[in-house]
């Protein structure tokens, strides 16, 4: 029985967990070219890490990383790497996978500042990065390393850079020209790190034209200012728990706009201008203060998606009986009781659980 305990103490997994992994005893196959080594709970020491020359995607989050490893440096032909959830505080030094690397997670980190050879490298084909929820990002902000990055543009198009604390350094925005999707908000709330922009356009904002799609979800936001029409680009704009009041009527010359989001804020009034978003398939605006809808928008044909929950309607205008998904409940008029609406309701709410009926 002794002898059994002995053996049994030397196997090197536990409940299936991996305690320690030596990489360098493992002789990878030349033909693997991805690898996940993510949330393994691996207790990294540099001399023993190794990796397969030929790996194209490489997941090594939700580990303990303080740097990234020199194996992965070296890495030439590395895709997509994933290297998020670690206590990273740098990411300054050239990879080999420079021109290589099309997708980069660096998010849930400890940066003291963005990946330096992302702006001053040039990659060719990254076009992917997240760098979310670095709370500590604007730390190397000082003296002139700022102002350095600033003379840069790179080719980044999906952009994640929410809670960061990029309150006062907003200018990097002006590095991301070519940005079609830029999340500086979110939906969880971090008051210590978010991103806070008051008003937007920001002025930042204004060299990022081609833009997409925006989220500026929980960033303290407070006014949508009538040269928003230069975003003309956008299809989806989340603004969704702020402190607007007021849409003006220039957010209606955003003609591709097919997914908006305003929920959580103090908005009153819809512009009577409304019926210009003809492409507009979703819109939330839930939890407002609407006290009345303009009548125009019963004439956007393609909206399957109207969330009126919690505001303080009386009534809404006739013509919204096709809308596929809507929630009238919690107004100031009786929530109707027709199956057909009910069951439109029920839809809507399989992502947004936890509500009220009736008024």
């Amino acid at each position: 029985m002794k002898a059994a305990k002995k053996s049994d103490a030397k196997k090197p997994h536990i409940n299936g967990v991996i305690k320690f992994l030596k990489t360098s005893s493992i002789e990878w196959p030349e033909y693997i070219t991805e690898l996940n080594l993510s949330n393994s709970k691996i207790r990294w020491q540099e001399e023993n890490i190794k990796f397969p020359p030929n790996v194209m995607d490489l997941n090594i989050s939700h580990n303990e990383l303080t740097e990234v490893p020199s194996a992965v440096l070296n890495l030439e032909k590395l895709k997509n790497l994933d290297i998020s959830y670690n206590i990273i505080t740098y990411f300054d030094e050239y990879p080999k996978f420079c021109h290589a690397i099309e997708v980069l997670n660096l998010s849930h980190n400890n940066l003291h500042g963005p990946p330096y050879w992302v702006w001053t490298g040039a990659p060719i084909k990254l076009t992917n990065i997240n760098l979310g929820f670095n709370y500590n990002l604007r730390k190397s902000f000082e003296c002139s390393y700022f102002e350095e990055l600033l003379q840069y543009t790179t080719q980044l198009i999906n952009i994640k850079i929410n809670n960061c604390s990029l309150t006062q350094h907003l200018k990097l925005l002006i590095t991301l020209p070519k940005a079609k999707v830029l999340e500086l908000g979110s939906s969880t709330l971090s008051l210590f790190s978010m991103n806070r922009i008051h008003e937007v356009p920001c002025e930042e904002l204004k060299k990022c034209c081609d833009m997409e799609r925006l989220n500026l979800s929980n960033v303290q936001l407070y006014t949508i200012k009538n040269n928003i029409d230069i975003l003309s680009k956008l299809v989806e704009i989340n603004l969704s728990h702020n402190e607007i009041s007021n849409i003006p009527d220039e957010f209606c010359n955003l003609e591709h706009l097919e997914i908006c989001n305003l929920s959580y804020n103090h908005i009153l009034y819809l512009p009577d201008n409304i019926s210009k978003l003809g492409r507009l398939v979703s819109l939330q605006i839930n939890s407002n203060e609407l006290c009345m809808l303009p009548e125009s928008i019963s004439e956007l044909k393609k909206l399957q998606i109207l969330d009126l929950y919690d505001n303080s309607l009386y009534e809404i205008p006739d013509g919204l009986k096709n809308i596929a998904e809507i929630d009238l409940a919690q107004n100031y008029f009786d929530e109707p009781e027709e199956l057909n609406y009910l069951e439109k309701r029920d839809r809507l709410r399989l992502s947004v659980p936890d509500r009220f009926n009736g008024k």
